[in-house]
């Protein structure tokens, strides 16, 4: 059966709407440095929803912790954009990570840690304690983020369990080390490895037969050479907005979301303020859409649980939803 969005600050399973809290003004000392304590988790946000097969709500992932490419609030990867995602409301963020030369997980999106960190080594050819001891790059951010080094996935993992789900671009070729440390972590429920290579959604498996999967198909024809890969189908699929007609039967049939990015849309919102540009893609049959700017992709569902974001960093380009 189709699934129907209906655009609603629900609880997943909830027999009616609860009363939401009142909105609250976001600011930098709630996610950065400063922050003492992990973030609540919104009462309208249930962890897990991201992997429920039974979970029909439009979900939203914040893309690279929700720091992103342009990253507004926080550096991307960091602890702190995880924090800043975690109190927007966000159901998931996706975090990209990388072994080291002794076969450790840290979180970094590029090889090289050289635009992220200006340090010019390769992740590979460093060791665990090395990585973690480098700070992220905080230039231009208004908040406090001193104290941000290359987070670990265990790290991660740790401040994200029980709070938001986690979407694993496994850039690593040790999808097995990835797979295991979401298990040692108890957030098989809460944690995909996404693949480029399904070579890698098997190993992972392998190593972790329950770990959850999601996988990215150019069509329907490397889709189903995919799934005769697969002990059983993919919990995931990743796919070009243009093919959700295509997908969506597949998807229902066995009972998988289907992921799309919206970056085009981040764009088209961000140039002219109008965010109904996000509501497309889930009308469209969309379950999942991966944002630059999770706060205003809620905002367009509905989903805006503060008065006031915190002042953003200077990315160089007017936007009218900046607001300065």
């Amino acid at each position: 059966m189709l699934r129907r969005f209906a655009i609603l600050a629900c609880v997943v399973g909830c027999g009616s709407t609860p009363e939401a809290p009142a909105p609250i003004a976001l600011e930098h000392a709630q996610f950065d440095c400063r922050a003492a304590e992990p973030p609540p988790v919104r009462p309208e946000v249930a962890p897990g929803c991201f992997l429920d097969a039974d979970c029909d709500r439009p979900l939203v992932v914040g893309h690279r912790g929700a720091g992103g490419n342009l990253a507004l609030f926080a550096p991307e990867n960091s602890l702190s954009a995880v924090r800043f995602a975690i109190l927007v409301g966000a159901d998931a963020v996706e975090i990209d990570v990388r072994h080291t030369s002794d076969d450790r997980l840290v979180v970094m999106h590029d090889g090289s840690l050289e635009r992220t960190t200006g340090v010019d080594r390769e992740v590979s050819d460093m060791t665990f304690d090395e990585v973690t001891a480098v700070p992220l790059l905080a230039d231009g951010f208004r908040g406090e983020f001193g104290c941000e080094r290359v987070p670990s996935f265990e790290a991660l993992l740790a401040l994200a369990k029980d709070r938001i789900d986690i979407d694993v671009d496994t850039k690593t070729g040790r999808a097995d080390l990835v797979a295991l440390a979401i298990r040692d972590a108890g957030m098989i429920e809460q944690a995909s490895v996404s693949v480029s290579d399904p070579a890698k959604a098997v190993e992972a498996r392998a190593a972790v037969p329950e770990i959850r999967v999601q996988v990215r198909p150019d069509d329907v024809d490397a889709y189903r050479a995919i799934e005769a890969m697969l002990d059983r189908p993919p919990e995931i699929i990743e796919i070009d907005e243009a093919d959700l007609p295509a997908f969506r039967p597949i998807a229902d049939a066995i009972g998988a979301k289907l992921f799309v990015n919206l970056f085009i849309r981040d764009l088209m919102a961000f140039g002219d303020g109008e965010l109904s540009y996000y509501r497309e893609p889930f009308d469209a049959g969309a379950d999942i859409g991966q944002t630059e700017f999770a706060m205003w992709t809620l905002g367009a569902l509905d989903r805006a649980y503060w008065d006031a974001l915190p002042p953003a960093r200077d990315v160089g380009i007017e936007s009218p939803l900046l607001g300065e």
